[in-house]
């Protein structure tokens, strides 16, 4: 295990030059999906092109929002919560498989990672003001409705069914992972040379730039996010950051972040940033999530016995751990 003492803030970063016409160019969209920013840049050489591709994209993230969004009343997320302890709910055969892996990842995560955690939703939001702190009793009854093991998948017919009344599931942990996964599939089915998307911080990348370069990654200082520390270069993998330095609350002096442990119900301490590299972006989101959750020690353990996977873990003493095989590029 390395030990780097800096501290991380990832932003993707490419270099642009002029280039003529005919050459590879790189395109760039940005639109909020999922209450966050999303970005595409591609390399094409057709301007035309490039602009309905990364359109189609968007609308591809904006799609999925509405079919897995539980804040949207009409998503069949939503109507599984609704049914919860009543009745199965058919869902499409996407949503099915996306709950199928959630469940799994559940399972080898022990319970960290978990799309039952939605009942808590109540109470911890970080969105906008707290007007009320949870108390004990409160987090305690929406705890005890979070246990993965509740919710009934029917391969037969692709229905889902939570058992107990008042269950919730969310895909707040999974979900951007998910669409940056299915808008590269696309752009790739286009024969698009490059590019990179960046799902709110989930990002995954493929092919080289127009410099005929991999994508690189920059590593900040988060006291001074115009300093760049170290990089690194990122060859058709992905690249999930979960942190407490973007959504959180202060109640009398202490920081609680958008990560809930579903253990406890309450915000994740000890971890400032975890980030996964990997080949899939869904997965990358859902191991960020559960990782940050775990000691970093338990976390690095827990990462190398994954196959293809990567990390890195800031603690709160912003000592930072990585995997044996991240390879940062340091600036001289």
């Amino acid at each position: 295990m390395q030990i780097i003492r800096l501290l991380i803030l990832l932003f993707w970063i490419s270099n642009r030059v002029f280039a003529l016409d005919g050459e590879l160019k790189e395109y760039t969209i940005h639109n909020n999906v999922m209450g966050s920013d999303f970005y595409v840049t591609i390399t094409h050489s057709d301007s035309d092109k490039a602009d309905k591709v990364l359109s189609n994209s968007m609308t591809i993230a904006k799609n999925i929002e509405k079919q897995i969004s539980s804040w949207i009343d009409s998503s069949e997320t939503s109507q599984i919560n609704l049914n919860a302890g009543i009745q199965p709910v058919k869902v499409s055969i996407e949503l099915f498989q996306l709950i199928k892996r959630s469940l799994y990842l559940s399972k080898i995560s022990n319970g960290l990672f978990d799309i039952t955690y939605a009942s808590l939703d109540n109470y911890w939001y970080f969105n906008k003001k707290m007007d009320h702190f949870p108390t004990a009793e409160e987090v305690k009854h929406a705890q005890e409705l979070i246990d993965y093991k509740k919710v009934i998948i029917n391969d037969n017919d692709t229905t889902v069914f939570l058992t107990d009344d008042g269950m919730r599931i969310g895909f707040g942990a999974i979900g951007k992972g998910y669409a940056a996964n299915k808008m590269k599939e696309y752009l790739v089915t286009q024969n698009v040379f490059g590019g990179i998307v960046n799902a709110g911080g989930d990002i995954s990348a493929w092919g080289k730039n127009q410099l005929n370069q991999y994508w690189t990654i920059a590593i900040a200082n988060p006291e001074n996010k115009n300093e760049t520390l170290a990089y690194l270069e990122i060859k058709n993998e992905s690249i999930v950051t979960s942190g407490n330095y973007e959504r959180f609350i202060m109640h009398e002096g202490e920081k609680y972040s958008h990560i809930i442990n579903p253990i406890t119900g309450y915000p994740a301490k000890g971890i400032q940033s975890v980030t996964v590299l990997c080949p899939d972006a869904e997965l990358g989101d859902a191991l960020a999530t559960a990782v940050f959750i775990m000691s970093a020690n338990e976390g690095i353990k827990f990462i190398d016995g994954l196959k293809n996977v990567e990390a890195i873990i800031v603690d709160d003493s912003n000592q930072i751990f990585t995997t044996e095989k991240i390879n940062l590029i340091h600036e001289e």
